[in-house]
């Protein structure tokens, strides 16, 4: 199902989640236990009201809670009209990595070196950007290793990224399997 509501509203607080209640001038949810929800806004702005978050999503513990989702800035939506470098889609696809319980390839918070729970992607220390070259070492623990950066679950460019890893796609599918927590998306 497709809900669309035209807002005049320029920024919608991430914190405050106004977007996807329509009392706070947004919409609700679509059955969050059958449906994606993906909302399109103007702007998503910090708990201080300023601008730069390209999307957000929900992990899936969160399964079924009226605010489960993903957030997108339009500018960084599909091809047509979105703003370089963030042009080609990657910014949803990111997102539903992390919908579909994907962490960053450095792990779930900006300390860098930790786990991303996927055995077939390297340490990393933290996000890489723009559009780096093969190889790309970076140390985490005192060793260096070569960055998987195209992948969806980094920071790079659009044109940049391309792959999730074998173990990335497994843990994707044990979430909308029968026994996984969205599983009601099949």
């Amino acid at each position: 199902a497709t809900n669309r509501k035209q807002s005049t509203k320029t920024g919608w607080r991430s914190d405050l989640e106004q977007m996807k209640k329509a009392s706070t001038g947004g919409i609700d949810a679509t059955d969050v236990n059958k449906n994606m929800n993906i909302w399109v806004v103007n702007s998503i702005l910090d708990e201080n009201s300023q601008p730069g978050t390209l999307g957000y999503a929900y992990y899936p513990e969160n399964a079924g809670q009226w605010y489960d989702g993903l957030v997108i800035g339009y500018q960084y939506i599909g091809k047509t009209g979105a703003s370089a470098p963030f042009n080609l889609g990657r910014t949803v696809t990111h997102e539903v990595g992390h919908y579909l319980n994907l962490p960053h390839l450095w792990g779930s918070s900006n300390a860098g070196c930790q786990t991303d729970y996927s055995n077939d992607t390297p340490t990393s220390p933290g996000p890489n950007y723009g559009t780096p070259t093969y190889p790309l070492n970076r140390v985490c623990g005192g060793v260096s290793r070569s960055q998987m950066f195209m992948n969806y679950m980094d920071y790079v460019d659009d044109k940049a990224m391309f792959m999730f890893s074998a173990n990335q796609k497994t843990r994707m599918q044990a979430v909308v399997s029968a026994s996984g927590p969205r599983s009601g998306l099949r």
